[in-house]
């Protein structure tokens, strides 16, 4: 009877393929390692500027920064932005006359005397979700963290393989 699936590759072409995408072909470039431009969408705005020099210092020190992250850094920090000024927005308020509290989650039409939610709100639920994922795709949730360490020990576990075989 006949094996199933595709025939093994032979022990020379393994070893070959082992690190193969990693050092050299066609995404070699996206895997340098260096800090992407600031861009002036980024440095104008105080909150963004902030967090990207903040962001840059830690991936940089993690080693995993790339001028490739350019997009996603800036997608980062708009997000970031936007969750702030909209958490600003939100902040009570006291009526220096009365001094009642307002509330800035409800919005009062005075003419008809209908409330609704502000629609701050759903701007801040969007900007937080974007956040989320963005912060994800950095790794800098605590779980991405745990995926890039595993991946760390297993390649210095290759290393060491490497060395012991001589």
């Amino acid at each position: 009877m006949a094996k199933r699936g595709r025939r093994p590759d032979p022990p020379e072409l393994r070893i070959a393929k082992q690190n193969a995408g990693k050092t050299y072909g066609p995404f070699a470039t996206i895997r340098e390692a260096g800090e992407p431009d600031k861009p002036e969408t980024i440095s104008s705005d105080p909150y963004a500027s902030e967090i990207w020099d903040r962001l840059v210092a830690m991936l940089t020190d993690r080693k995993i920064l790339s001028p490739a992250d350019q997009g996603i850094m800036v997608a980062y920090c708009s997000a970031y932005s936007t969750v702030v000024r909209c958490r600003k927005l939100l902040q009570p308020k006291v009526d220096p006359k009365t001094g009642a509290i307002h509330d800035p989650f409800v919005v009062f039409n005075e003419i008809t005397g209908a409330t609704k939610a502000n629609g701050l709100l759903g701007t801040l639920s969007g900007a937080e979700r974007s956040l989320a994922s963005f912060a994800s795709s950095l790794g800098l949730t605590p779980v991405d963290r745990g995926r890039a360490a595993v991946i760390e020990d297993l390649e210095q576990r290759d290393e060491l393989e490497d060395i012991l075989a001589g």
